[in-house]
């Protein structure tokens, strides 16, 4: 029996930074495009950078991004899209999603301070649990050279501790952030902060 072209089903996986969109007939690929998939954050107005996948009857949005945990966010799904045998679909669709976690403690970094220069290259941070939630007590924390994270220098998962020594950075700026994780879901990004490795005495005479 012929099925009317239309989209079925819309999912979001936080961990895999992706939004999955179920049609019910395959898809032709050339009309999914990053004009008729469009994502946004409700509040912000900012547009992630997005990569896009078809197969069959599937669309995959991959964010180049951490999607912000239990934020929302709007898809725009045009009818420019076509399935295989030329039918369009019937008319636009707009959705709110929410990539939803269970954790929602907030993460402070303490050392080094915003902007600060230091010789070893640590990070100290407190984390504040949500309303009636325990402390996490894992952590993820990434290092870059710029602030959208894009290439990272380093990134390490913490656990049972709120420090971390990384080793072998070469002197030069940086940029730094850490978040709680558990169980596959994640809380919000610290605030960004930046700090200027420099070399200690020992490695001089060195």
């Amino acid at each position: 029996m012929y099925r009317k072209f239309n989209i079925e089903e819309i999912q979001t996986s936080l961990l895999e930074k992706t939004i999955y969109i179920k049609a019910t007939l395959d898809l032709d690929k050339e009309t999914v495009t990053k004009s008729t998939i469009e994502v946004s954050e409700k509040d912000s107005k900012r547009i992630p950078q997005i990569d896009l996948d078809v197969s069959g009857q599937y669309i995959k949005v991959v964010f180049k991004e951490w999607p912000v945990p239990n934020a929302e966010y709007l898809l725009k799904i045009q009818k420019g899209i076509k399935s295989v045998v030329g039918d369009v679909l019937p008319a636009s669709l707009r959705r709110q999603i929410v990539f939803t976690s269970e954790v929602t403690s907030l993460v402070n970094i303490l050392y080094p301070a915003n902007f600060e220069e230091v010789a070893s290259p640590e990070l100290e941070w407190e984390e504040a649990p949500g309303e009636d939630e325990e402390l996490v007590g894992s952590y993820r924390v990434e290092i870059a050279r710029e602030t959208a994270f894009y290439n990272l220098v380093r990134k390490t998962h913490v656990h049972g501790q709120n420090q971390v020594v990384l080793k072998e950075l070469p002197p030069g700026q940086y940029f730094a952030r850490v978040r709680a994780e558990k169980d596959g879901d994640y809380g919000p990004w610290s605030d960004i902060i930046t700090f200027v490795l420099v070399e200690s005495d020992e490695t001089k005479k060195a």
